[in-house]
Protein backbone atom coordinates (compact mmCIF):
# COMPACT_ATOMS: atom_id res chain seq x y z
CA UNK A 1 0.00 0.00 0.00
CA UNK A 2 3.11 2.70 -0.48
CA UNK A 3 3.26 4.30 -3.33
CA UNK A 4 6.77 5.57 -4.18
CA UNK A 5 7.90 8.26 -6.93
CA UNK A 6 11.46 8.32 -7.35
CA UNK A 7 12.43 11.06 -9.36
CA UNK A 8 16.03 12.13 -10.92
CA UNK A 9 16.22 16.08 -11.18
CA UNK A 10 18.78 15.43 -14.11
CA UNK A 11 15.99 13.93 -16.07
CA UNK A 12 12.83 15.36 -14.74
CA UNK A 13 13.55 19.28 -14.87
CA UNK A 14 10.59 20.91 -15.86
CA UNK A 15 7.48 20.95 -13.29
CA UNK A 16 5.45 19.55 -15.65
CA UNK A 17 7.80 16.64 -16.02
CA UNK A 18 7.98 16.19 -12.60
CA UNK A 19 4.10 16.20 -11.69
CA UNK A 20 4.09 13.96 -15.11
CA UNK A 21 6.29 11.48 -13.35
CA UNK A 22 4.36 11.41 -9.68
CA UNK A 23 1.04 11.14 -11.73
CA UNK A 24 2.63 7.96 -13.19
CA UNK A 25 3.60 6.54 -9.98
CA UNK A 26 0.55 7.19 -7.72
CA UNK A 27 -1.78 5.07 -10.56
CA UNK A 28 -3.51 8.75 -12.16
CA UNK A 29 -4.98 8.42 -15.90
CA UNK A 30 -3.87 11.64 -16.70
CA UNK A 31 -3.44 12.43 -20.48
CA UNK A 32 0.13 12.75 -21.86
CA UNK A 33 -0.89 16.16 -23.43
CA UNK A 34 -2.26 17.42 -20.00
CA UNK A 35 -1.10 21.21 -19.36
CA UNK A 36 0.39 21.34 -16.04
CA UNK A 37 -2.43 23.05 -14.00
CA UNK A 38 -4.64 19.94 -15.38
CA UNK A 39 -1.68 17.85 -13.70
CA UNK A 40 -1.45 19.30 -10.29
CA UNK A 41 -4.98 19.22 -10.06
CA UNK A 42 -4.86 15.22 -10.71
CA UNK A 43 -2.31 14.59 -8.83
CA UNK A 44 -3.35 16.69 -6.16
CA UNK A 45 -7.00 14.70 -5.95
CA UNK A 46 -5.38 11.13 -6.57
CA UNK A 47 -3.10 11.62 -3.32
CA UNK A 48 -5.89 13.13 -1.35
CA UNK A 49 -8.19 10.21 -1.95
CA UNK A 50 -4.84 7.94 -0.75
CA UNK A 51 -4.59 9.59 2.41
CA UNK A 52 -8.21 8.94 2.95
CA UNK A 53 -7.36 5.31 2.27
CA UNK A 54 -4.62 5.03 4.92
CA UNK A 55 -2.00 4.97 2.28
CA UNK A 56 1.44 5.99 2.59
CA UNK A 57 3.27 7.63 -0.12
CA UNK A 58 6.99 8.91 -1.06
CA UNK A 59 7.86 11.82 -3.59
CA UNK A 60 12.21 10.90 -3.61
CA UNK A 61 13.65 13.62 -5.37
CA UNK A 62 17.64 13.26 -6.45
CA UNK A 63 19.53 16.16 -6.84
CA UNK A 64 16.91 18.20 -6.21
CA UNK A 65 18.60 21.40 -6.34
CA UNK A 66 19.09 20.40 -10.33
CA UNK A 67 15.04 21.47 -10.77
CA UNK A 68 13.66 24.59 -12.23
CA UNK A 69 12.09 27.35 -9.67
CA UNK A 70 9.14 26.49 -11.14
CA UNK A 71 9.42 22.44 -10.29
CA UNK A 72 10.25 23.34 -6.96
CA UNK A 73 7.21 25.26 -5.74
CA UNK A 74 5.24 22.20 -7.23
CA UNK A 75 7.27 20.47 -4.79
CA UNK A 76 6.57 22.86 -2.23
CA UNK A 77 3.16 22.98 -2.93
CA UNK A 78 3.16 18.85 -2.67
CA UNK A 79 4.73 18.75 1.27
CA UNK A 80 2.02 21.17 1.77
CA UNK A 81 -0.85 18.70 0.57
CA UNK A 82 0.26 16.84 4.33
CA UNK A 83 3.09 18.55 6.31
CA UNK A 84 2.52 16.55 9.30
CA UNK A 85 3.85 13.91 6.91
CA UNK A 86 1.42 10.97 8.80
CA UNK A 87 0.80 9.86 5.15
CA UNK A 88 2.76 11.70 3.16
CA UNK A 89 6.44 12.43 2.80
CA UNK A 90 8.64 14.76 0.19
CA UNK A 91 12.56 13.88 0.73
CA UNK A 92 15.17 16.01 -1.45
CA UNK A 93 18.47 14.88 -1.92
CA UNK A 94 20.13 17.95 -2.52
CA UNK A 95 23.38 20.46 -1.97
CA UNK A 96 22.64 22.84 1.23
CA UNK A 97 21.78 25.64 -0.94
CA UNK A 98 18.36 23.88 -1.56
CA UNK A 99 16.52 25.37 1.24
CA UNK A 100 17.01 28.87 0.21
CA UNK A 101 16.28 27.70 -3.31
CA UNK A 102 12.61 26.71 -1.54
CA UNK A 103 12.02 29.76 -0.35
CA UNK A 104 12.29 31.59 -3.19
CA UNK A 105 10.50 28.89 -5.10
CA UNK A 106 7.46 29.11 -2.80
CA UNK A 107 7.35 33.00 -2.06
CA UNK A 108 9.36 33.27 0.70
CA UNK A 109 6.90 30.82 3.03
CA UNK A 110 8.57 28.91 5.84
CA UNK A 111 9.90 25.65 4.13
CA UNK A 112 11.67 24.13 7.28
CA UNK A 113 9.11 21.84 8.04
CA UNK A 114 8.98 20.60 4.80
CA UNK A 115 12.57 19.36 4.75
CA UNK A 116 14.32 16.57 6.04
CA UNK A 117 18.14 17.25 6.15
CA UNK A 118 20.61 13.96 6.07
CA UNK A 119 24.20 14.48 6.01
CA UNK A 120 26.29 12.75 3.38
CA UNK A 121 30.08 12.24 4.37
CA UNK A 122 32.42 12.98 1.54
CA UNK A 123 34.21 10.52 0.26
CA UNK A 124 38.03 9.86 0.27
CA UNK A 125 39.90 9.67 -2.86
CA UNK A 126 39.95 5.42 -2.71
CA UNK A 127 36.47 5.70 -1.38
CA UNK A 128 35.38 8.00 -4.34
CA UNK A 129 37.38 5.39 -6.81
CA UNK A 130 35.20 2.73 -6.13
CA UNK A 131 32.10 4.71 -5.96
CA UNK A 132 32.09 5.84 -9.33
CA UNK A 133 33.80 2.28 -10.68
CA UNK A 134 29.95 1.41 -8.76
CA UNK A 135 28.42 3.50 -11.11
CA UNK A 136 30.05 2.79 -14.25
CA UNK A 137 29.42 -0.87 -13.86
CA UNK A 138 25.84 -0.26 -13.16
CA UNK A 139 25.60 1.73 -16.05
CA UNK A 140 26.64 -1.43 -18.00
CA UNK A 141 30.32 -0.69 -18.44
CA UNK A 142 32.46 -4.37 -19.09
CA UNK A 143 36.36 -4.24 -18.58
CA UNK A 144 38.65 -1.34 -17.60
CA UNK A 145 37.55 2.10 -16.55
CA UNK A 146 37.99 4.92 -18.55
CA UNK A 147 39.14 6.91 -16.07
CA UNK A 148 43.06 7.25 -15.33
CA UNK A 149 44.54 7.66 -11.68
CA UNK A 150 45.49 11.23 -12.82
CA UNK A 151 41.56 11.51 -13.45
CA UNK A 152 40.23 10.29 -10.50
CA UNK A 153 42.31 12.72 -8.53
CA UNK A 154 41.04 14.92 -10.89
CA UNK A 155 37.55 14.31 -10.45
CA UNK A 156 38.02 13.87 -6.22
CA UNK A 157 39.62 17.46 -6.41
CA UNK A 158 37.27 19.05 -8.36
CA UNK A 159 34.14 17.39 -6.55
CA UNK A 160 36.06 17.90 -2.86
CA UNK A 161 34.52 14.25 -2.54
CA UNK A 162 30.44 14.92 -2.78
CA UNK A 163 29.10 12.02 -4.62
CA UNK A 164 26.39 13.75 -6.59
CA UNK A 165 28.99 16.64 -7.73
CA UNK A 166 31.26 13.48 -8.69
CA UNK A 167 28.74 11.90 -10.83
CA UNK A 168 28.07 15.20 -12.95
CA UNK A 169 31.72 16.26 -13.34
CA UNK A 170 32.47 12.24 -14.02
CA UNK A 171 30.04 11.80 -16.91
CA UNK A 172 30.91 15.70 -18.29
CA UNK A 173 34.54 14.35 -18.75
CA UNK A 174 32.99 10.72 -20.18
CA UNK A 175 30.85 13.48 -23.00
CA UNK A 176 34.02 15.68 -23.96
CA UNK A 177 36.29 12.67 -24.51
CA UNK A 178 33.62 11.35 -27.11
CA UNK A 179 34.95 12.38 -30.33
CA UNK A 180 31.29 11.56 -31.68
CA UNK A 181 27.23 10.89 -30.44
CA UNK A 182 27.26 8.12 -33.05
CA UNK A 183 30.51 6.45 -31.28
CA UNK A 184 29.16 6.59 -27.58
CA UNK A 185 25.99 5.14 -25.59
CA UNK A 186 24.72 7.50 -23.06
CA UNK A 187 23.45 5.54 -20.21
CA UNK A 188 21.52 7.27 -17.35
CA UNK A 189 22.55 5.93 -13.64
CA UNK A 190 20.55 6.62 -10.58
CA UNK A 191 21.74 9.62 -9.20
CA UNK A 192 20.86 10.84 -13.00
CA UNK A 193 24.58 11.39 -14.17
CA UNK A 194 25.44 10.22 -17.65
CA UNK A 195 28.00 7.47 -17.88
CA UNK A 196 29.66 7.26 -21.51
CA UNK A 197 31.61 4.50 -23.32
CA UNK A 198 33.37 3.67 -27.02
CA UNK A 199 32.48 0.44 -28.42
CA UNK A 200 36.03 -0.63 -28.60
CA UNK A 201 36.47 -0.35 -24.96
CA UNK A 202 34.19 -3.85 -24.69
CA UNK A 203 36.92 -5.44 -26.97
CA UNK A 204 40.51 -3.94 -25.60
Amino acid sequence: DVHVARISAGVFLSAKHLLTAVSTAIGTDAAPAASRPELRRIVHERLQALFAAEARCFVLVDDAGELEADALDELVQLAELEPVGTHFRVVRFAQPGIRDALGKASGGQRVGPLLHEVLVERYALNELRGYLQFRLARAGLKGASPFSEDDYAEIFRRSQGIPGRANAIAGRMLRADAPAVDQRKLYFIAAGAAAAWRPWWSAA
